[in-house]
């Protein structure tokens, strides 16, 4: 994959010439860097230079690990975090695909709503995220999480239920098998699968390359967002190779807003194999699973989901789009923004939107303060 990117504790906002102020994850220069973090009339001596820094182009120069690590030199819980993300989205996008990480050595990371560095293990691959919202173990989002599950069935069905052992499919990674940059991220998971993922606006497309030996099988945990929820329901079409559902839970910090978000995903290989969970109740060849209730004191959570079985070693292209209006809107949103383009043509048109974006900012200077060195 990509090489390792060691995240400083940084983010630096920006307001461009054509929106309001936006979070830019940027690496800059040592001198120009300097220069954004020292206080005016505080400037500290800066060494001298022989020579100007290499020119480097907005888009290559953002660095997406920024600010993924809890600085535990402070004694705070993760609720200190900005909850930065090292995932595929398009400026000002709906949906965000991206990892979340579990953290087992440190309690102040191991239930964080987005990535921690520090982190060995991958939740899964979700398909929003809040930034920002100062709340441990509560951030919101991360609705509809994927996790490529390279194991053995038995009988046709998962060897636990998500329900009560949805760690057992947590995913190890190592931070020198990822590749970031706006627009993508890429993983090369500890179980062989090779996970990408990419967006236009209100559709995720992701990328899931399994190994030759073992299943081939991704898990929905369709209830499985980061706060609590009252009911989801899901729905598998093999005839057009689609799944479909929704949640019912509560919003940011688990005190905000109660919403109910759809999703609609098609895959682009057929289906060898499938089946539901409804709590610890597993059934192959069930196409539907559902727990809903008007009580907003439960927390179901990871109660249901599905799984669908590939030909071993495929390589398969899930394309998702996602409403909080409807399935129907979902599926309209994946239709009119990606059609049959491939993960590779949205990326491309992602990385277009970014050039574009990043290209409104011009950053320049870091000499003209010391005219002597």
């Amino acid at each position: 994959m990509g090489e390792t990117v060691t995240p400083p504790h940084l983010s630096l906002y920006v307001r461009n010439r054509t929106s309001s102020w936006s979070s830019w994850h940027v690496r800059l220069p040592a001198v120009a860097l300097a220069v954004c973090l020292t206080p005016v009339g505080l400037l500290a001596p800066l060494a001298p230079t022989t020579a100007h820094a290499a020119e480097i182009s907005a888009f290559d120069a953002v660095n997406q690990f920024i600010g993924t690590e809890l600085d535990t030199s402070q004694n705070k819980s993760n609720d200190a975090y900005g909850n930065i993300y090292p995932g595929a989205s398009v400026p000002f996008g709906m949906v965000q695909p991206s990892p979340t990480t579990w953290g087992e050595s440190n309690p102040n990371v191991s239930q964080k709503g987005g990535y921690e560095y520090t982190a060995s293990l991958i939740r899964g691959f979700g398909l929003t995220r809040y930034e920002g919202t100062g709340c441990t173990g509560r951030f919101g989002g991360y609705e509809f999480p994927t996790i490529p599950y390279a194991g053995e069935l038995t009988g046709g069905v998962l060897p636990k239920s998500p329900a009560s052992n949805i760690k057992d499919y947590y995913l190890p990674f190592r931070h020198d098998n990822e590749t970031s940059q706006p627009g993508y991220y890429g993983v090369k998971l500890d179980n062989g699968v090779e996970a990408e993922m990419t967006s236009s606006t209100r559709t995720a497309v992701s990328r899931y390359d399994f190994p030759k030996s073992g299943s081939s099988s991704l898990i929905l945990d369709v209830s499985g967002p980061n706060n609590r929820t009252f009911g989801s329901e899901v729905t598998i079409d093999p005839a057009t190779r689609t799944v479909s559902g929704w949640m019912y839970g509560v919003d940011v910090c688990d005190n905000g807003n109660y919403y109910k978000a759809y999703f609609s995903t098609t895959y682009d290989h057929d289906f060898a194999a499938y089946g539901t969970w409804t709590d610890d109740t597993m059934t192959a060849g069930s196409t539907h699973a559902v727990k809903s209730s008007e009580d907003v004191g439960v927390d179901y959570r990871h109660d249901t989901g599905a799984w669908l079985t590939f030909a071993q070693g495929a390589k398969v292209v899930a394309t998702t789009g996602f409403s909080y209006v409807s399935v129907e809107n979902a599926a309209l949103n994946s239709e009119t923004e990606v059609g049959d383009d491939g993960f590779n043509d949205v990326r491309a048109d992602a990385k277009k939107a970014w050039k574009e974006a990043l290209g409104t900012v011009d950053a320049e200077g870091g000499r003209g303060l010391h005219p002597d060195r």
